[in-house]
């Protein structure tokens, strides 16, 4: 459910910021360099959201393999960058639904999405309803 979602993008986020400000010690040396490349992964995902950022150039931005990458993301994320770009850009498109009166394409557009019509389909998916009833329900 919608809910749901909210709640785990939350969860996402509280575990960037725990991530962030070092509050896991970390078990082996190797995980030292493997949190500081997925707070790096997160921090170029939410800075680069709105553009047609690909997990490829995240990858190739932090000298990884792309698998190596996703794999990892994945351990210590509990998704792959791919689910944690589409929540982040819902959870942003949320945000200005709320905040603003601008238009759903024109906030599909501001979060990264050249089209609308996949843009509906990733919010419903997601949210488990239209951005147009999540806008109703929530103002």
């Amino acid at each position: 459910t919608g809910y749901e979602l909210q709640l785990q993008i939350k969860l996402l986020d509280i575990f960037y910021l725990m991530i962030s400000n070092d509050a896991f010690t970390p078990v082996k040396r190797s995980n030292d360099s493997t949190r500081t490349y997925i707070k790096q992964a997160i921090s170029l995902i939410q800075y680069n959201y709105n553009t047609d950022i690909k997990i490829e150039d995240i990858a190739s931005s932090l000298n990884l393999c792309t698998e190596h990458f996703i794999r990892s993301f994945k351990k210590y994320v509990g998704g792959t960058p791919k689910e944690y770009l589409m929540k982040y850009r819902i959870d942003q498109a949320c945000s200005l639904l709320l905040s603003t009166d601008m238009g759903i394409s024109d906030i599909a557009q501001q979060c990264g999405f050249s089209d609308a019509s996949y843009f509906a389909r990733c919010f419903k998916q997601l949210m488990g309803q239209t951005a147009a009833s999540f806008r109703k329900l929530h103002l």
